[in-house]
């Protein structure tokens, strides 16, 4: 188990508050799994809204928000009975005899986009907040999706700094493996669609595709990229995903 160092969470953190939080999407529920592992006596509450206790450290993740919004809209698919299935969506983009649309696997529209999206500026209005709390308290850790998806060494790195504790390779190895994508397709396979979730683990049905950076470009038609941009671009620019004014190239994600 984890070893406390001095001004820590407690060597008892019953009653310890501990907040996950973040966009949806954006690898939450893992930073979840993570803390409930690592803190299994703390009092761990999930959420994509803004919420600011006073005694609660909070750990708030993000991701590429055009990822977000179309994985919001394939979660969007699934409640209604149309889940995308892992590799179909590719195999339609593949052959030249098949039509963009293959039933239950078409590429997201403009019309679920543009649902989507009055959501997802909602929540990073939250991710604002947090980002607010983060640069004037030190009870606030950001975490970037594209720099601990599939990246177990940075996650446990950030989280012993922000919590004060050492991680020990056998703990490592547990939480590997109770929160690896492995384990958590089981899991989302056991359950009917999105509209269905585990209150453990919270993980949904239908809850993982592949989880890819820039996966969004595969899900959307070419001729809807600029709406992303259009309603996402200062988000994207405020975060470093796009170059802001006077930046050449797109930014590292």
């Amino acid at each position: 188990m984890p070893q406390r160092q001095p001004g820590s969470l407690e060597e008892n953190e019953k009653g310890a508050r501990i907040i996950a939080a973040g966009v949806p999407r954006s690898g939450s529920t893992l930073i979840y799994q993570v803390i409930c592992a690592l803190f299994p006596d703390a009092a761990v509450t999930k959420t994509h809204k803004f919420t600011e206790e006073a005694d609660a450290k909070i750990v708030v993740t993000y991701r590429d928000f055009r990822d977000v919004t179309v994985s919001m809209a394939r979660a969007m698919r699934s409640r209604n009975g149309q889940p995308f299935k892992w590799g179909k969506l590719d195999e339609a983009d593949r052959s030249k005899d098949s039509p963009m649309r293959i039933q239950g696997h078409e590429k997201i529209t403009r019309e679920e986009l543009e649902i989507t999206l009055e959501n997802a500026l909602s929540k990073i209005e939250a991710l604002d907040s947090y980002r607010g709390l983060a640069l004037a308290s030190d009870r606030v850790l950001l975490m970037r999706y594209e720099l601990f998806f599939s990246d177990y060494d940075y996650i446990f790195q950030q989280l012993s700094g922000f919590f004060g504790i050492n991680i020990d390779r056998a703990t490592r190895r547990e939480i590997v493996e109770i929160t690896s994508i492995k384990r958590n397709q089981e899991r989302a396979a056991q359950l009917q669609d999105f509209s269905h979730y585990d209150p453990k683990s919270q993980i949904h049905g239908a809850h993982i595709y592949d989880g890819k950076v820039g996966g969004w470009v595969r899900f959307i038609d070419p001729k809807d990229r600029n709406l992303l941009l259009e309603s996402l671009g200062d988000a994207l620019a405020r975060y470093g995903y796009v170059p802001t004014e006077g930046q050449t190239g797109l930014m590292q994600s």
